[in-house]
């Protein structure tokens, strides 16, 4: 049995995965640990990333010019607005994307629950989805997501096709929140 020809070498899967690792700091993702997402978390991450690109190019532009270093910071504002606006807009803009995105397949899954003709299997399985797709962006701990992960993760039905997805690790510490949450079902 023959293995399909990957498409990448070592090596390059090597500097992807060391590009990927770097890009992670320099975001700060780890700041999305907590599994919160939002105007905190935005402003910290744009912060970050005006900081970490600023200053490099402050420090050398002033050593190069060689001018005064309070009287070249005051030149270089507009350089650290410009950076700070461009980092919040593209945060923000990513965080509102995935809450809409949430939003709709809440929407979605009400809708479905409304139906006459459903298939509570396949709505189960979609509940588990929008739980672990709540987990993957980092928004499953907001005031809204969180209740309905809640609602949803007191079905059983929900939590076992939820265990049934991959990344068992990040989802059991989530489990133990939720599990939390919720009163144990009595039977």
């Amino acid at each position: 049995m023959s293995k399909e020809p990957s498409l990448q070498s070592p090596d390059e899967r090597d500097l992807i995965f060391a590009f990927e690792a770097v890009l992670r700091v320099v975001t700060r993702e780890n700041l999305l640990r907590g599994g919160k997402n939002g105007g905190a978390v935005v402003t910290a991450r744009a912060s970050s990333v005006t900081m970490l690109l600023f200053l490099p190019a402050f420090l050398l532009s002033w050593v190069v010019k060689g001018e005064e270093f309070l009287e070249h910071f005051v030149e270089r504002l507009p350089w650290l607005a410009a950076l700070f606006a461009a980092s919040y807009t593209a945060f923000y803009a990513r965080f509102a994307s995935q809450w809409g995105y949430l939003a709709q397949l809440h929407n979605q899954i009400s809708e479905a629950e409304l139906s006459p003709h459903v298939d509570e299997d396949a709505l189960a399985r979609w509940k588990a989805g929008f739980i672990a797709d709540a987990i993957g962006l980092h928004l499953w701990r907001k005031g809204t997501f969180v209740s309905i992960c809640t609602r949803y993760w007191s079905s059983k039905t929900v939590r076992n096709h939820f265990y049934s997805f991959p990344r068992k690790e990040v989802f059991s510490l989530v489990a133990t929140y939720l599990n939390s949450r919720i009163e144990p079902e009595k039977g």
